[in-house]
């Protein structure tokens, strides 16, 4: 008799096929255990194992380990588990006691979930009472709030968390496929934290020779990934396990030495496995981690720092060189950096650059960059007394100041426009003044030449221009000839009276001893006039007598000369 005991799949099938005693029954008992076991080998897929799926393997070091095939369903991986004791919970003496995929346990040839199954609730053979369900393991009447009575129709019942179980996703009896994970009821890719889905594999870039820093990029023989980049040798505090570069610290893959896995449920921490992490070290996804300065479990499990950024205190933060600091996402030096210029977001005006953590100018000589060029601001009326600030279309600056613009040949003086050549009240320069009766010629302060026609000569004295008028003329048409007013009412004080007769002082006198242009012939005497000075052609001259009360001399204002031989002394301008 032939008895064949195949195992397939997560479970065992065992088929007899018993051979009679006639040559055909035995051709068929051969050709059916074939069959059978050429579907075993092709994995009831027709890849080259099925996803998720366990098998033995020998270890270097002797004995039996264990391998996985990969999520693609393209390849066995590396022996894992050389020297581990079986777990409590499975049946000690199966002979496949290792080839149910991870959350299940073999029981009575079954590969079971003992978290849920009532004649394996919680361990092989605990069988849970009539009407009762098996929940995480433990026997209950009703299951617990956020899960959902699952099974019936002749299938044992149980109790399933619709949100987050991978057999029951979204609704009872709705199964994710290899490779997916249910989160929020809904099937969908997922990897733990720090690994990335490449070709519907959950790969680590960091440390995946074929997947080395992105998907699809494979280190040359000999190299290894360490940190996402192919490499000789693995980083400081690493050891190249089978082409990975790992912590034999706290992989529980290879936890002390390549090749090591811990049971599950268990942690790898300082190179032992562990059910607990030790001091400030925490479980995330079976590892344990220090939060503290992970850069993949930064603060908290699953806290990815993003790349140029290091995990400090717990903090994903900018770990700067010497003599930089973390500015806005970013290190700088703040001696020479123009957009944090002394410290952060201290940006220097365009065009100025930072030196020592001071902004500079890039003009000298006194000068302001404004617009993108050096310019006055004394001085230029497009930026007058500061970048920007224009003088209007009739203005100039001045000292940093718009003022009122002046012609050519006029000059800006006390808010107006004066020609400082002709100007008596600015003569030559800005408040340079002639006195009331001078006046300013090519910017010297005198008065303007006698005409030789109503005007015989001319003084400056006393601060006023005196003429000597022509026989017989008013000093009204003397000033007027030559553009001028009669001041006499002005120059009254100018010196003192000389009423009884003329003085040294007197203006008569001056003209008297310069030239006696209107012909007196002697010094006169008193006089009861009302006059500056004056006299006769062919005879005497008189003083000054102010004081005067007598008219008709042709001195003051609208005053006529009544003499048709007598020359008057007139201030004018």
């Amino acid at each position: 008799m032939l008895e064949n005991i195949l195992k397939l799949g997560r479970g065992s099938l065992v088929y007899n096929v018993r051979c009679e005693e006639d040559a055909i029954s035995r051709v068929v008992a051969v050709s059916l255990t074939c069959a059978l076991v050429a579907l075993m080998l092709s994995g009831c897929g027709g890849g080259t194992c099925t996803p998720g799926s366990l098998q033995r393997c020998p270890c270097a070091s002797g004995g039996e380990g264990v391998q996985a095939c990969a999520d693609d369903g393209t390849r066995w991986g590396a022996c894992a588990g050389c020297g581990q004791v079986q777990d409590a919970g499975a049946d000690a003496a199966a002979p496949d006691a290792m080839t149910c995929s991870s959350g299940k346990a073999l029981c009575q040839g079954a590969c079971v979930d003992t978290a849920k199954d009532t004649a394996n609730c919680g361990a092989c053979k605990k069988a849970c009472d009539p009407g009762h369900l098996c929940s995480a393991g433990a026997c209950a009447l009703f299951c617990p709030s956020g899960q959902k009575r699952c099974g019936g129709d002749g299938g044992a019942p149980y109790c399933a968390n619709l949100k987050s179980d991978n057999a029951d996703c979204g609704a009872c009896g709705n199964a994710c496929v290899t490779g997916e994970a249910c989160s929020g009821g809904k099937c969908g890719v997922a990897c733990k934290a720090g690994l990335s889905i490449c070709a519907g594999a959950c790969v680590n870039l960091k440390a995946d020779n074929a997947n080395c820093g992105a998907c699809g990029t494979a280190c040359k023989a000999g190299y290894v990934c360490a940190a996402g980049k192919c490499a000789v040798t693995c980083q400081a505090g690493q050891t190249n396990c089978s082409g990975a570069c790992v912590n034999l610290q706290t992989d529980r893959f290879n936890c002390g030495a390549c090749g090591k896995l811990c049971k599950a449920g268990h942690v790898c921490a300082a190179g032992a496995c562990t059910l607990s992490c030790q001091s400030g070290l925490t479980n995330c996804s079976g590892t344990c981690v220090n939060v503290q300065t992970d850069l993949y479990h930064c603060g908290k499990c699953g806290n990815a720092c993003k790349a140029g950024l290091l995990c400090a205190t717990g903090n994903c933060a900018l770990t700067c060189l010497s003599g930089q600091t973390a500015c806005g996402g970013k290190c700088v030096d703040l001696q020479t950096d123009s957009t944090s210029c002394g410290k952060c977001g201290n940006a220097c005006t365009s065009g100025y650059s930072c030196k020592a953590g001071t902004c500079v100018s890039p003009c000298t000589g006194g000068s302001t960059y404004c617009g993108g060029k050096c310019v006055d601001v004394d001085g230029d009326a497009s930026n007058c007394g500061k970048c920007g600030n224009a003088c209007g279309s009739n203005q100039a600056c001045k000292a940093g100041k718009c003022v009122v613009a002046c012609s050519t040949g006029k000059t800006l003086c006390a808010g107006k426009c004066v020609d400082l050549k002709t100007d008596a009240t600015n003569c030559g320069k800005c408040g340079s003044t002639c006195g009331a009766a001078k006046t300013c010629t090519n910017g010297t302060c005198g008065c303007p030449g006698y005409t030789g026609k109503k005007s015989l000569a001319v003084v400056a004295k006393y601060g006023f221009c005196w003429y000597l008028g022509a026989i017989g003329v008013a000093c009204d048409a003397v000033c007027a000839e030559l553009n001028g007013s009669n001041l006499a009412n002005k120059a009254t004080s100018a010196w003192p009276d000389h009423c009884s007769a003329p003085k040294s002082d007197d203006i008569s006198t001056h003209f008297y001893k310069n030239g006696n242009a209107c012909g007196w012939s002697s010094v006169g005497g008193g006089t009861g006039y009302k006059t500056l000075g004056y006299g006769y052609k062919g005879s005497a001259y008189y003083g000054k007598c102010a004081k005067g009360t007598s008219m008709g001399h042709g001195t003051f204002p609208n005053d006529k000369n009544k003499y048709a031989t007598r020359c008057v002394v007139c201030p004018c301008f």
